[in-house]
């Protein structure tokens, strides 16, 4: 009798206790502590989505060849999914929220919060999702939520004076990769550079296994230069990455076709090992109340940016901005590029 007793009750402990690990595991996100937002092993992460309350949603996935794609549509910019993955990996609890600010943080977090799921080895369920408030009165800290809990929690990177809101973006175009050109030196056959002003510097730079041979594009110019390897790799190398500072999505349409009326500043072509071509075409911009320096030396106002220049990419028809900083170190001249050979 006491048997037949002891078995009803042990079926009804085991009930409990699946019961109880089924919603432990549903509002701690599969296991984890009700705490725990960060994601330790992002090496076999292979997918973040996030959706913010406005209807953005942007899907960050990792393919086979390693590459993140946004939204199956384009690469991730490299610095922004290198956040990204550095947020869930860091990010800890500051300190609960104050019993005083519960309910309009709660309110908040129901208004206007990021959602981040975390996929694992491209599982299709994830192994965590949360939500991703505003800041803390002194901005150092950001309000957080793991999907199905109830207690919002103050979350922080330690070290990171600042909020991470910033760093879950779901605006398109954060994502973009703002590359103008980006070859390892392996993949570059050809750089032709043409100055139409000055054809006297134009060059082009042709690379194989046996050597680099450097030559003039003006046709009187028949001299041609054996570059050694030392050269062409400090040269090649600012081709690795070649950013652009923003689009110039301010620029309509009869501007755009006003700008390429014009003579170019300079043409630069890279053609890959595959036979592939890309290039930018630079255009002298016009001062903005944005630009650092307005006069010249005499105080006479400048009609262009000394600092930034208008490209137009080909083959995609894109307008960039882009710095002089970051393109004056590969618009060489063909004496001088001949020159750095010779001291060597």
């Amino acid at each position: 009798m006491k048997k037949k007793r002891i078995v009803p009750i042990l079926a009804l402990i085991m009930l409990a206790t699946t019961v109880s690990v089924v919603k432990l595991r549903r509002s701690s996100n599969y296991g984890d502590s009700p705490r725990s937002f960060a994601v330790k092993d992002t090496a076999s992460i292979t997918k973040v989505f996030l959706s913010d309350k406005s209807g953005n949603n942007i899907t960050v996935t990792r393919n086979a060849g390693g590459i993140w794609m946004v939204n199956d549509s384009f690469p991730a910019q490299r610095d922004m999914i290198n956040r990204l993955l550095k947020v869930i990996y860091s990010v800890e609890v500051k300190s609960r929220v104050a019993k005083t600010a519960y309910n309009t943080i709660i309110k908040d977090l129901a208004a206007s919060s990021t959602k981040c799921e975390i996929y694992l080895n491209h599982d299709d369920e994830p192994v965590k999702v949360y939500y991703v408030g505003s800041h803390t009165a002194d901005a150092l800290g950001t309000f957080m939520i793991l999907d199905g809990a109830e207690v919002p929690f103050i979350t922080e990177i330690p070290g990171f004076n600042g909020y991470l809101t910033p760093w879950y973006p779901t605006n398109l175009s954060d994502w973009k990769n703002r590359v103008v050109f980006e070859y390892p030196q392996d993949r570059i056959a050809t750089i032709k550079l043409e100055y139409p002003s000055q054809p006297q510097h134009s060059f082009r730079l042709d690379i194989s296994s046996n050597g680099s041979k450097l030559s003039p594009v003006e046709a009187s110019n028949t001299q041609s230069i054996l570059l050694d390897s030392v050269s062409t790799m400090n040269y090649l190398i600012h081709f690795k990455s070649l950013p652009f500072e923003t689009e110039a999505s301010l620029l309509k349409e009869e501007q755009k076709d006003s700008i390429l009326q014009q003579r170019p500043l300079a043409v630069i072509q890279v053609i890959d090992a595959g036979g592939k071509e890309s290039k930018v075409l630079l255009y002298p911009m016009p001062l903005t109340e944005n630009a650092v320096v307005k006069e010249d030396s005499l105080g006479q106002p400048l009609e262009y940016d000394l600092d930034r220049m208008f490209g137009y990419l080909y083959p995609t028809g894109k307008w960039v901005v882009v710095q002089h900083y970051t393109f004056d170190p590969v618009l060489r001249r063909f004496g001088e590029l001949a020159r750095s050979n010779q001291k060597r």
